[in-house]
């Protein structure tokens, strides 16, 4: 009854119908992200704005962080390139003899402990210069599996841009679906 008196005041004053819909569409997800790293989970039951502020906080408060590099690392022969954020660490390995790149990803500590069930991967996927590559295949393991998987054709003087998609059921609030986006950029040199 509060929403809809509350839409009806905000017609008669000359408010659109969207900025009403807004104030009283309860939220129903949580997100934190840093750099190319995200880490967002959907809720099973909509939250008030007061409930988000504190999960939020709460995810902050539990998640160290680290810093982000922006933009493509330049990576010689051997050479690795380890980013992480609190949602967890990758590690990419240049192997020049198979010219090929060789990554992990392993999930946070402090994210696998809210995490219920199994955690899906998509399968990474990678561009060299901007053309898509075949895609790495998918997993569905345990939340403290090290994900895996090799990106071929890389040669000196290309740029690999990378991106995988893992997600799970997550035990905050409500509970819910939760999803870890990692992503990259490396030059061979």
């Amino acid at each position: 009854m509060m929403s809809v008196m509350v839409v009806v005041f905000l017609l008669l004053f000359g408010a659109s119908t969207a900025g009403a819909q807004e104030l009283a569409a309860p939220v129903d997800r949580v997100e934190v992200s840093t750099g190319s790293y995200r880490l967002e989970l959907v809720m099973d039951r909509p939250l008030t704005a007061a409930q988000v502020a504190r999960y939020e906080q709460e995810l902050r408060g539990m998640l160290r962080h680290e810093q982000q590099v922006d933009g493509p690392v330049d990576m010689d022969c051997g050479a690795v390139f380890s980013p992480a954020d609190e949602n967890g660490r990758a590690r990419i390995e240049r192997i020049c003899d198979r010219r090929q790149l060789r990554w992990t990803y392993r999930i946070s500590s402090q994210v696998r402990m809210i995490i219920v069930g199994p955690v899906t991967e998509t399968g990474l996927w990678y561009f060299i210069n901007g053309v898509r590559q075949p895609r790495n295949s998918p997993h569905v393991e345990p939340s403290d599996y090290l994900f895996h998987g090799t990106m071929s054709g890389v040669d000196a003087g290309v740029q690999v841009d990378f991106q995988d998609y893992l997600t799970f059921r997550h035990n905050i609030g409500p509970g819910g679906a939760g999803s870890i986006t990692f992503a990259g950029s490396a030059r061979m040199v």
